[in-house]
């Protein structure tokens, strides 16, 4: 008995440690799982996209990017999707013409405007209170198009986005990450972070809060009745340009500051270089690609560049056209037209100057563009520019042609209106002449003019000159024939009426 009560408690023994070490194994199975768990969840971490949105995670925006397997550092992104995420609303179409193309679309916020068209590298803003003054901005994106169409819909570079939009995208492709702050709230952060209590403010205009977007804050500093402004940085909280002005105004392309002390504009660089003198009473960005500023003194106007060079005196009395009148037309620049003529008006006459300054034409237009009258039927829409041809109307005396850049104009001043008509979606450029209605393009073809070249072929010129002289001889030998004929017939009268009254002397002689 005493045998049998050991052999059982052997076995219970062994029993026991078998079923620790099974417990043990599967312990340890399970830790390395978990272990496992852990590190797939860490690597899952470390090689997917995180995407923040204002510091909180956007899964949303995660989802609709597309991102270049080839090449991750492309990245497009859905242009519609995104605007109410960003504050903007998006409408498809052209803003100017409140159309409904759908290769183009814009969107909006309370300030501003920005304008994309499909397989373009360009995108247009405009200040809603800025009466018609467009600005252009060239969207980075490795020689492929900025704006593209994928599954229906616009997209465009994360470049396209922040210009469009103001806002900071950071991405990070080594991290796996994408960080997104939007213009209100880096503001918002900043002031918090960076400004003296009580005695100093960010500017409230929206332009000059576009300056965080480069790392620096545009603020305002109240002591008694006065204001003054300065600029500082955003990463050190140092002055860039002291609180000691009295106005201060943000300039998006070139990334420097219109300043104003004394009733008098300069212009000062982020890096305190005095690039335009305090000696205008006015100062506009005129044309950031070839690099000019309008300015003003007085009732009188200029342009200078970059550097505060002359290119045209401060000695007329208008620069640029009312491009408002003109919105079919799509004219973008009130300054610069076909890409390079500057309207110029001295005294009521208006003439042309090239982007380099050189007169082109003399001042001897009454008008630039042909506006259409409301009461006069099938008038069409109104004409500046007609844009394959680079041909430009001008008017004198309300008669009207239309003038190439370099100052050629390819008809008589003779026409009584140009214009453009559009119709099922096609736009063509019509003149009027001597009641009779004209096609402006198949003209211009008929004469040699090719597009965009603004000069007429040597051969048609020729015919051209040869057909002139043809008919100034046709109509001489006319007019010649027509007086020999004048003065046959008069001596044919005089000869008849001499005989006439020989007669009549010899019948009263015999009377």
């Amino acid at each position: 008995m005493e045998l049998f009560d050991e052999d059982l408690m052997k076995n219970e023994k062994t029993d026991n440690k078998k079923v620790t070490t099974i417990i043990m194994v599967i312990i340890i199975f399970l830790i390395i799982m978990m272990l496992l768990v852990i590190g797939a969840m860490a690597y899952i971490n470390l090689t997917t996209l995180k995407v923040t949105l204002n510091g909180q995670e956007s899964t949303v925006i995660k989802n609709m990017i597309k991102i270049d397997e080839k090449n991750p550092q492309n990245v497009y992104v859905p242009i519609k999707k995104i605007s109410s995420l960003l504050g903007y609303d998006y409408y498809t179409g052209d803003y100017t013409m409140k159309s409904e193309e759908p290769n183009q679309c814009y969107v909006e916020c309370e300030n501003e405007v920005a304008m994309f068209t499909l397989s373009s590298k360009t995108i247009y803003k405009t200040l809603k209170d800025d009466n018609n003054n467009y600005e252009y901005f060239t969207i980075s994106s490795d020689d492929k198009d900025a704006v593209i169409s994928l599954d229906g819909e616009m997209y465009t570079t994360i470049d396209g986005i922040e210009k469009a939009f103001n806002v900071q995208w950071d991405y990070n492709l080594e991290n796996k990450t994408m960080d997104i702050y939007t213009l209100p709230n880096l503001v918002n952060y900043y002031s918090q972070r960076l400004l003296k209590s009580g005695t100093e403010t960010i500017s409230e205009d929206f332009n000059n809060q576009k300056a965080v977007l480069e790392g620096m804050l545009i603020v305002e500093k109240k002591s008694n009745s006065n204001t003054t402004v300065g600029v500082i940085d955003v990463s050190t909280g140092q002055p860039i340009l002291e609180t000691k002005y009295e106005g201060i105004e943000y300039l998006e392309h070139t990334k420097d500051f219109l300043i104003t002390s004394e009733n008098k504009k300069g212009i000062i660089s982020s890096n305190r270089r005095t690039l335009v003198k305090l000696q205008y009473d006015d100062i506009e960005l005129m044309d950031y690609e070839n690099k000019l500023y309008l300015v003003k003194n007085g009732n009188n106007y200029g342009v200078i560049d970059f550097n505060g060079k002359n290119v045209i005196s401060t000695d007329y009395s208008e620069i640029g056209i009312d491009n408002g009148k003109f919105k079919e037309n799509n004219i973008k620049s009130k300054y610069v037209i076909a890409g390079s003529l500057i309207p110029v008006k001295s005294g009521e006459r208006w003439g042309f100057f090239n982007v380099k300054g050189n007169q082109v034409t003399d001042f001897k237009y009454d008008s630039i563009g042909y506006v259409t009258s409301n009461n006069k039927a099938n008038s069409g829409f109104s004409l500046l520019l007609v844009p394959d041809y680079d041909a430009i109307v001008v008017g004198q005396n309300e008669k009207y042609t239309v003038m190439f850049t370099d100052g050629k104009e390819a008809m008589p001043m003779a026409c009584d209106s140009i214009y453009m008509s559009i119709y099922g979606g096609e736009t063509t450029y019509l003149f009027e002449y001597d009641s009779n209605v004209y096609s402006v393009t198949e003209q211009l073809d008929r004469m040699g003019y090719g597009k965009n070249t603004n000069t007429i072929s040597n051969s048609n010129q020729q015919e051209e000159n040869n057909e002139q002289a043809n008919n100034e001889n046709a109509e001489e030998n006319n007019v010649q024939e027509n007086n020999e004929n004048v003065e046959e017939n008069n001596q044919q009268n005089n000869e008849q009426q001499n005989n006439e009254q020989q007669n009549n002397e010899q019948q009263n002689n015999e009377e």
